[in-house]
């Protein structure tokens, strides 16, 4: 038995203890409340992991509305990250500093991890910027992509205790 199944199976209670023994909730960007509140309301118990999302939508979505949207999110969280899109590139500055990315802004999509808008752009521009925060993906569940920003020791804890599940193709084969 998986460890994230394990856990889920114990209940709603548990996997809420589990979020506090990884200080899950100790983050700014994440409503206690509101999401014990969603966990409680969950009538699937295996998509307690789901209900971590920050930011979720249709995996067909693409071009320049999702990349408007994702940009939007990401400055949501960041207020100091600013974006200007261009026919053939985003230019971001974060903290002073600017950064020009080639990108088809017309067929623009998120892939799933390793090559992922987030892997290879946004994260290695929150590394040089020295950000204790990243992006990572859940594992999408009904055609949904799911994202978190989280510490990646909080993120690794996670996954090591059975917070989310260990690989991005777990409800596809699950369920």
């Amino acid at each position: 038995m998986d460890k994230y199944k394990n856990n889920f199976e114990k209940g709603v209670q548990h996997y809420i203890e589990l979020l506090e023994g990884i200080n899950w909730f100790d983050s700014p960007y994440v409503n206690k409340e509101e999401l014990i509140q969603t966990l409680e309301a969950c009538t699937f118990a295996p998509y307690y992991g789901t209900c971590l999302t920050q930011y979720g939508f249709d995996s067909a979505y693409s071009g320049l509305d999702l990349l408007q949207d994702v940009l939007d999110f990401i400055q949501r969280l960041i207020p100091d990250f600013q974006f200007e899109i261009l026919e053939s590139q985003i230019l971001i500055t974060l903290n002073g500093n600017r950064y020009s990315i080639d990108v088809d802004v017309d067929s623009f999509e998120l892939d799933e991890s390793p090559t992922s808008f987030f892997d290879l752009v946004i994260n290695p521009i929150l590394e040089k910027e020295k950000s204790t925060y990243f992006f990572y993906e859940l594992p999408p569940s009904d055609q949904c992509f799911s994202l978190i920003f989280a510490k990646p020791e909080v993120y690794n804890q996670a996954i090591e205790k059975g917070v989310i599940p260990d690989f991005m193709g777990y409800y596809a084969v699950n369920y």
